[in-house]
């Protein structure tokens, strides 16, 4: 997750865009999308397939 995580923070912050903003894109709240990132519940697999879409990397990462 660590990685995904990684991923997640250079993409906000290369667009200057909020956490907030990045869980609208994907469906989810701000909370629930932190939660995911740090490991305190999963990520749905729609969440995950659209984290990846909208950050650009392999859904794949998910398997690790």
């Amino acid at each position: 997750m660590d990685a995904i995580k990684k991923l997640v923070n250079e993409y906000i912050n290369a667009r200057g865009i909020t956490l907030e903003a990045l869980a609208g894109m994907i469906g989810i709240s701000r909370v629930s999308l932190w939660k995911k990132l740090n490991g305190r519940s999963p990520f749905l697999v729609n969440e995950a397939f659209a984290l990846a879409d909208v950050v650009g990397f392999d859904v794949n990462l998910f398997r690790c």
